[in-house]
């Protein structure tokens, strides 16, 4: 039973589904340097001294 022909290489299709990639994993990248950012920023806010973040009478003009 002879092999069945395998299609032929398209470098046009290939580099169309790495760029797709590369923008996927760039995306998830910045997503997660993102929240990495706010777990830092939320880590600050609840550890740092209340009295620095919001000083007294800081709502009134």
């Amino acid at each position: 039973m002879p092999d069945r022909p395998q299609p032929q290489f398209d470098p046009s299709e290939a580099e169309a589904r790495r760029a797709s990639h590369l923008r996927a994993f760039r995306r998830n990248q910045i997503l997660g340097l993102v929240l990495f950012a706010a777990a830092i920023l939320a880590w600050w806010y609840f550890h740092a001294n209340k009295s620095w973040i919001w000083t007294p009478g800081w709502w009134r003009p």
